[in-house]
């Protein structure tokens, strides 16, 4: 019985999530699913206790780099990073392509895959317009942005919520991580790099106007200058806290020092107030 209860159930969850009837949220239907295999007996209570003692890091250090994500996001951070790459284009189609990806693969590191795909993809969209491009000359930069945003995400344990549960399972630090890491990812990044040109390498074009970038400039994106900064000194204080760390001996969860930089970004909000912690 439970080899076809299981599918079924997994079947009806993956329906609900895809269709969403009646507008319900993937939420619910996610809660749905899963009440329905405790009720059946499929799983039991010491299941999800397992479970949630396996998952709670990845999903409150996730929670934590989305909320410094979208303060950054709300102070120009990353609008800054699109603009700065098309200037670094030179109006090169093929300098453009390499700008765009590169300083995305370094954002989905630092800030994970999630958290590049949300915010980094719809900015260099709205940026690449202005370019007046056709259609088919702007998918390439936006299918790769999104593209490396998953595939450069293997060099960090904060890159990807599976490198943090696969860390905190084999209790692998933070520095020893990357270390095991460093080529496997740039393999990935080099692969990526290669396969995106050899798909789109027709549709990417070969040079762009000057004139258009230079009404553009990176420092227009800055709407907070301070959390701007702050952005630069909270990532190098979280590679430094890791650093810390493994040279003490210290074990700590990554969410509570995502936590504590998540904390740093919310007060330098109170500086200028340009950025609403309300509103994020």
């Amino acid at each position: 019985m439970e080899i076809l209860l299981a599918p079924a159930i997994f079947l009806l969850t993956l329906l609900l999530v895809l269709a969403r009837p009646w507008g319900i949220g993937i939420g619910w239907s996610a809660w749905l699913g899963a009440g329905l295999a405790l009720v059946s007996g499929l799983i039991s209570p010491e299941d999800i206790l397992y479970i949630a003692r396996l998952v709670w890091d990845a999903t409150l250090a996730f929670v934590f780099l989305i909320f410094i994500s979208i303060i950054l996001d709300r102070a120009g951070f990353f609008e800054w990073f699109a603009l700065k790459a098309i200037h670094m284009g030179g109006g090169k189609g093929m300098y453009l392509f390499l700008s765009l990806m590169l300083p995305g693969a370094l954002i989905s590191a630092i800030f994970a895959n999630d958290g590049s795909a949300l915010m980094l993809t719809p900015i260099i969209y709205s940026k690449i317009k202005h370019l007046n491009l056709p259609r088919r000359h702007i998918l390439p930069y936006i299918m790769g942005a999104g593209f490396i945003s998953d595939t450069a995400s293997l060099p960090l344990v904060i890159s990807n919520l599976t490198n943090i549960i696969t860390a905190h399972y084999f209790r692998i630090s933070f520095w020893e991580y990357a270390l095991y890491m460093f080529l496997p990812n740039l393999v990935s990044l080099g692969l990526s790099l290669l396969v995106l040109y050899l798909f789109y390498r027709r549709d990417l074009i070969r040079t762009y106007e000057k004139e258009v970038v230079q009404s553009l400039p990176p420092g227009y994106a800055i709407r907070d200058g301070f959390i701007f900064r702050m952005g630069f000194v909270v990532t190098g204080l979280l590679g430094l806290a890791f650093l810390c760390l493994e040279l003490l001996r210290i074990e700590v969860p990554v969410s509570v020092v995502l936590g504590g930089c998540a904390l740093l970004l919310a007060l330098s909000t109170f500086k200028n107030k340009e950025v609403r912690l309300k509103e994020v």
